[in-house]
């Protein structure tokens, strides 16, 4: 197994190159990242610090119930980043896809930013795409899965995973949630036939939406164990993350200002890093220290 994810992350890392910033358009744009530098000394503290991340968006759908599962109402829609600020933090909720048992709420994190940022890049307007990327969703969902699928297998799969698969199968519960995790997205989510597959062309049909990582202090966060395959690229905890163990939070960089003023209103001093210039920040990193 060694040997192929060498192979997956050697591979990668030269399809990566191609996304590196000086060899894309956006670094002709001398006066969109012309403070760039400004932000380095700050990106640096953050990024200094062990961190766990959230990828959410600012706007989701109305919806009922605990989940996404629940009737979506496509008419309206609330501010996620506006309930973060009034909740104090991220509180437990329903997970659609993995949970530690059928009644436990939990949230779910990684340790891996590029992996968050995937959930966060879903959530862009479908008309407003990021000035810079460092690969673009297809690259890091391709790698990601190849590296999952690997972690998976290694994980005992006959015991642990066939079983819930056929659970699965039978309940024709995938469909659905997919449907239901994306119907907080777009309005049409029940009229297209989605899968898991093709959720790295989906984005977001509301106008003002757009991409919000939130980066949490490892060190804050009390961590539960519940996959060792799946804890690959994802942690679960089923306690409430409060602002106060927030590192800094990253939007893009048309969305900075109104970010920067939402949470002022609020007497909050969180820093505000634009994404597309941690994006250029993370092509120091290789593919292998990235995930």
């Amino acid at each position: 197994m060694s040997f192929i994810t060498n192979f997956i992350l050697s591979k990668g890392q030269k399809d990566l190159r191609k996304f590196e910033y000086e060899k894309t358009s956006a670094s002709s744009v001398v006066d969109v990242f012309s403070r760039y530098e400004e932000y380095l000394p700050l990106m640096e503290q953050c990024y200094r610090v062990e961190l766990y991340w959230h990828g959410t968006g600012r706007y989701h759908y109305e919806y009922t119930m605990g989940s996404r599962v629940g009737e979506v109402d496509t008419h309206n829609y609330f501010d996620v980043l506006g309930s973060i600020i009034k909740n104090d933090g991220l509180i437990p909720h329903q997970d659609l896809f993995v949970s530690l048992d059928e009644q436990k709420k939990t949230i779910s994190l990684t340790p891996y930013r590029m992996y968050a940022r995937c959930y966060a890049e879903i959530h862009q307007y479908e008309k407003a795409a990021l000035l810079y990327e460092y690969g673009d969703i297809a690259f890091w969902m391709k790698i990601i899965i190849l590296l999952q699928v690997i972690a998976l297998l290694k994980n005992n799969p006959f015991k642990n995973y066939v079983p819930r698969l056929f659970k699965i199968i039978k309940g024709g519960n995938i469909s659905r949630n997919v449907n239901g995790w994306v119907g907080a997205l777009r309005s049409d989510a029940n009229k297209r036939q989605l899968s898991i597959r093709h959720l790295d062309m989906v984005r977001s049909d509301i106008p003002e939406n757009y991409g919000i990582l939130l980066a949490f202090k490892k060190s804050s966060v009390e961590t539960v164990s519940f996959d060792e395959g799946v804890e690959r690229f994802e942690v679960r905890t089923n306690n409430k993350i409060t602002l106060s163990d927030l590192s800094h939070v990253e939007v893009p960089l048309v969305n900075v200002q109104v970010t920067r003023e939402l949470l002022e209103e609020s007497s909050l001093k969180i820093s505000v890093i634009p994404i597309e210039f941690a994006e250029r920040y993370c092509n120091k990193y290789s593919l292998r220290e990235l995930l």
